[in-house]
């Protein structure tokens, strides 16, 4: 287990952990269904760092302190997080609402995607301070 996964067990909040190959790229694809539906070349920047989306500008996406905001105001108690969408684990949680944007940067130092569990919105935090956080909605949600 990494220090993530730990913490979360030490709260109780794991549900499940997705763990095989075909799981956690199951999850991915539809991650990327739901927040990039429009991008079809997965490759170089994008193939390892699915965050490049937002950043390269592929898929809209709030940033900064507005992405911050839009995820402290989400519902945050049930939630997917990992900290590659391409490997494992992919942890699913519930009991993660009371967890602030500060909670969850100091709880890992490279990249954190954590979702709804329905996809409704990702929030992801870059190993870079200068780039993101984002915060995305799903492409057929609408406010």
């Amino acid at each position: 287990m990494n220090d993530l996964e730990l913490r979360l067990v030490d709260l109780g909040a794991i549900r499940r952990v997705l763990r095989s190959k075909r799981e956690v790229w199951a999850y991915q694809r539809e991650w990327r269904k739901a927040f990039a539906p429009s991008c079809d070349e997965w490759s170089g920047a994008l193939r390892d760092t699915d965050w490049h989306v937002f950043s390269h500008g592929l898929a809209g996406a709030l940033h900064g302190a507005e992405a911050i905001a839009a995820f402290e105001a989400s519902d945050r108690s049930q939630l997917c997080i990992c900290e590659a969408l391409g490997g494992p684990p992919v942890l699913e949680c519930d009991g993660t609402g009371s967890l602030a944007f500060a909670d969850w940067k100091r709880a890992c130092e490279g990249d954190l995607y954590l979702a709804a569990a329905d996809l409704a919105w990702a929030f992801v935090i870059t190993h870079e301070d200068e780039v993101g956080p984002f915060f995305a909605r799903r492409a057929d949600v609408q406010d």
